[in-house]
């Protein structure tokens, strides 16, 4: 991502959190551990790890195919970073698309939200799978993913 595309988007960090936040506390509450309150205080060191690692020299922008990585699935449904992440990834990227449209149009990179979309989940993906590791429920609902791993 452009160095000074980003120094725009961490400039708006405090509304990006206010608008994660929000995004938050309409998605679906799966437990005591997915509650808002729970979570919100998350949102800084979030954003600091997502805004360092698109700070980082990349090789290029990833290919628009690359945001299509999804998120592991948790059927058992107790994993709380699964709407956090959801919520998290909309606000980013609804403030790096306004932000883009205030730019000059030899200004703007179409690979710069797929660079984002990719940073942000593959953060989502290590704390999903990190959580799912613990969970007390891991190899329990018939299609978890950890359920062969259960049963050896």
């Amino acid at each position: 991502m452009a160095p000074h595309l980003l120094a725009h988007l961490q400039a708006r960090a405090a509304s990006i959190r206010n608008r994660w936040e929000t995004l938050l506390r309409v998605e679906p509450v799966n437990g005591p551990l997915a509650n808002p309150d729970a979570l919100v205080h998350l949102i800084p060191d979030s954003l600091r790890e997502i805004f360092a690692t698109l700070a980082k020299p990349s090789k290029g922008p990833p290919p628009p195919r690359s945001a299509k990585i999804t998120l592991p699935d948790c059927d058992c449904g107790n994993n709380p970073y699964l709407a956090y992440f959801v919520a998290g990834q909309q606000a980013l990227a609804e403030t790096l698309v306004l932000l883009q449209a205030e730019l000059p149009k030899e200004e703007r990179c179409q690979g710069d939200l797929a660079e984002l979309v990719h940073v942000v989940r593959r953060l989502a993906m290590s704390e999903i799978d990190t959580f799912c590791e613990i969970c007390d429920h891991r190899g329990t609902a018939s299609k978890c993913r950890h359920a062969s791993a259960v049963c050896r």
